[in-house]
């Protein structure tokens, strides 16, 4: 998945290694936002790590980067194209042409973590998160001339009903940061997952191997719930890992021959295991591997 660091007023950027551990996690394009003068200022299509590295040293002698609210967004392609138009963050607007333009001013931006797959539409050009954005943030949007629907409870209650456990980020033309979904706070920073920290420990306990799936299962992928079509759409983008043994950081090797059932994220260097526990099924990241 993607991951999102917000940042808000008064607190230091993350530092270099974070956000390149985040780049090389989710290397597909990434974008920016921050408020400068009454509005948000959207820069995106950031496709090598170093643009995006060159272009925060260079915004550090524009703005006060700890004095001023900050999104970043790493993308991983789930649909739409894989270029720079579709780069996150994207103004809040239904102009089809206006949410793909590489700079852009806007009163609202928004960003987004997860797959909202009643929005996926094949051969699209356009990802799931703008097809949301004009077909149902842009109507909200509209509803008051205060255009702030993301601060009444209500609103933010049924957005979450509509992401399927994903995470969302507003920011105002005022540099305020609003949040939907479970976020990481961490040195207090907002992080949309823990894709950001170095490897992590694998799980302990009782594992089996993949059954016919019954009626009330519940679907995980690296511990946060989702739906079925959400956990099968991630897995699918995996490879299963047959024969070949993978070098884990830390010198442990990760290899199908226990019989466990192992994939294989080949952008990010990732493996995983599907970890059953009853009606519990959770496709769990157990490291990188070199």
């Amino acid at each position: 998945m993607c991951i999102i660091i917000a940042k808000k007023k008064g607190i230091d950027l993350p530092g270099k290694d974070i956000i390149k551990r985040c780049w090389d996690r989710n290397p597909q394009g990434a974008g920016l936002c921050y408020a400068r003068d009454g509005e948000v200022h959207i820069e995106k299509g950031f496709m090598q790590f170093e643009e995006l590295d060159s272009r925060l040293e260079a915004l550090g002698e524009e703005i006060n980067i700890r004095e001023s609210s900050l999104i970043i967004h790493f993308r991983i392609a789930t649909s739409g194209r894989t270029d720079e138009g579709n780069c996150h963050p994207f103004p809040v607007t239904d102009d089809a042409e206006a949410i793909r333009a590489k700079s852009a001013t806007a009163d609202l931006a928004m960003a987004h973590n997860g797959v909202i797959t009643d929005f996926s539409e094949p051969r699209s050009k356009y990802s799931d998160t703008q097809h949301f954005i004009m077909k149902v943030v842009m109507p909200l949007y509209n509803m008051n001339s205060k255009h702030d629907f993301y601060r009444e409870e209500k609103i933010r209650y049924l957005l979450s009903k509509s992401v399927n456990g994903s995470r969302l980020v507003f920011m105002n033309g005022d540099g305020e940061i609003y949040t939907i979904g479970k976020w990481i706070e961490d040195d207090g920073i907002l992080y949309s997952n823990d894709g950001y920290r170095g490897m992590r420990k694998m799980k302990t306990g009782k594992r089996a191997k993949l059954s016919d799936i019954n009626g009330n299962v519940e679907w995980y992928v690296d511990g946060r719930k989702c739906s079925r079509s959400y956990f099968f759409e991630f897995l699918n983008s995996l490879k299963r890992l047959e024969e070949d043994a993978y070098d884990a950081w830390g010198n442990e090797v990760w290899s199908p021959l226990d019989g466990e059932s192992y994939y294989v994220d080949e952008w990010r260097h990732e493996i995983y295991m599907v970890d059953i526990h009853g009606n519990e099924w959770d496709l769990m990241m157990l490291g990188q591997y070199i």
